[in-house]
């Protein structure tokens, strides 16, 4: 079993961060959770941001030597979260951590401390991996190395921790809240993997007191031991291009609080397909009559025909009335509800796009109960 613990310590790491919106640095000391997760990794950063009804975005940028806005820094990366609202001005602290992953838990136990990324996908995104030497091998996202407090390589891959956040039920702020991320080190995965990261979450809600999240297999957790794992896969988008950190993050996710974030490369994913473009840019006429909606299933890096049942969910984002679009007005005569059909190695559904009208759209591929493909497209 692999062991890639690396401790904090003053004299090897250099912490270097710039910060706005109200960001402010803490020492070590002063962090929340600070020793805890000396244990997991080198700990790069701890910045507090405020939120008040007047400002109801922040930016925490690290590893920006240069203190410039956007920074141009190799191994410079920053977080940006933004609010629908705040009633009552609350703060929250930022503790970013750099680990290391190779996309593989040995050992295939939830939350292994020994393996502080990897295990960390295992209950919820984890394939069979096992092999001679592993038996127990889970095979899981591979987390995005990116981060490097000298600015300069080794990189490595970094996840957030919030601490003190209010929760969402509070009369603090009104969500949704979107987390987006900015980078400027680009990497291509190896094989097995997808290259295009995801973002990922591991809600701090664990007993999901507030009924934020739903109910799945294995959540909430049964047991602390299998605690500390990245539920969802939360990417609303995701844009390749560096050069925005401590602007306006170029990938992003939205949940109904504030949680621990990891962007990884995926094993398994589902890709939009023309006519709908991948990164949202498609607009139809309102008065054409079916928008084919067609997605390629990922797996292990390649496409895939093994494909099992999946659902279409149509949600409304500008228009008419936002939210969710009751399956009766998009589905035609051909279709089986929301259920998309199989044809040459693809999910298809026929959308009937006269009948939603006039809006901007997002269409998710669930199967089972994860959400595996997004797309977008606008009618006019």
């Amino acid at each position: 079993m692999k062991l890639r613990l690396s401790w904090f310590s003053y004299a090897a790491v250099v912490l270097t961060f710039f910060f706005a919106f109200a960001g402010r640095a803490l020492a070590q000391t002063e962090c929340i959770d600070a020793p805890s997760a000396t244990t997991l990794g080198n700990v790069i950063g701890c910045i507090v941001l405020d939120f008040s009804p007047t400002q109801t975005s922040a930016i925490a940028t690290f590893n920006c030597s240069s203190g410039l806005t956007p920074c141009p820094d190799q191994g410079a990366h920053s977080m940006k979260f933004s609010l629908n609202s705040v009633i009552t001005a609350f703060s929250i602290t930022l503790l970013a951590v750099e680990v290391d992953g190779d996309g593989i838990c040995e050992s295939g136990i939830p939350g292994d401390p020994t393996d502080p990324i990897d295990c960390r996908f295992v209950t919820f995104f984890g394939e069979p991996g096992s092999t001679v030497q592993y038996p127990m091998a889970v095979n899981v996202p591979l987390c995005y190395p990116y981060s490097s407090a000298l600015n300069s390589a080794p990189f490595h891959c970094v996840y957030y921790s919030v601490q003190g956040a209010p929760s969402p039920a509070s009369d603090y702020y009104t969500g949704p809240v979107l987390e987006t991320i900015a980078w400027n080190t680009l990497e291509t995965p190896g094989a097995g993997f997808v290259n295009s990261p995801q973002m990922y979450d591991d809600p701090s809600d664990d007993q999901n007191l507030c009924g934020c999240y739903p109910v799945i297999p294995g959540f909430p957790y049964p047991s602390p031991q299998t605690n500390n794992q990245f539920v969802f896969d939360i990417t609303t988008f995701f844009n390749p291009n560096p050069g925005t950190v401590g602007t306006d993050p170029s990938t992003g996710g939205k949940t109904l609080t504030f949680n621990d974030f990891v962007i990884a490369f995926p094993r398994t994913i589902a890709q939009v397909q023309q006519p709908v473009n991948s990164d949202g840019s498609s607009v139809f006429s309102a008065k054409r009559g079916v928008v084919p909606i067609k997605f390629n299933l990922m797996q292990d890096g390649v496409s895939t025909c093994n494909l099992p049942a999946a659902t279409l969910l149509l949600s409304q984002l500008v228009g008419g009335t936002p939210g969710t679009v009751d399956e009766g007005l998009y589905s035609m005569s051909a279709d089986s509800g929301s259920n998309f059909r199989i044809s040459g190695c693809q999910y298809v559904y026929n959308l009937a796009a006269s009948s939603v009208g006039v809006g901007q759209y997002k269409v998710g591929l669930i199967i089972g109960t994860e959400v595996v493909g997004i797309a977008y497209f606008e009618l006019k």
